[in-house]
């Protein structure tokens, strides 16, 4: 089993809530985060690195609407 660090994010990617489980895989892990962040982006982490982000997943905010010229 390895411990797996889940960071809650918030909107501005700063950590909101953290847990730590020990699971048998990143994907249990990953599977976790999932259901525990309910739709909010989410970090899993084991030791120092993190090993999935929902935040590469999130599309670009769209270019600002500008007048025509």
């Amino acid at each position: 089993m390895s411990e797996f660090e889940i960071r809650i994010l918030n909107l501005d990617g700063s950590p909101s809530i953290r847990t730590t489980l020990r699971l048998f895989s990143t994907q249990s892990a990953v599977a976790s985060a999932l259901r525990l962040a309910r739709g909010r982006p989410f970090e899993v982490w084991q030791e120092d690195r993190c090993v999935y982000t929902s935040l590469a997943n999130i599309p670009p905010d769209p270019p600002p609407v500008r007048d025509a010229a």
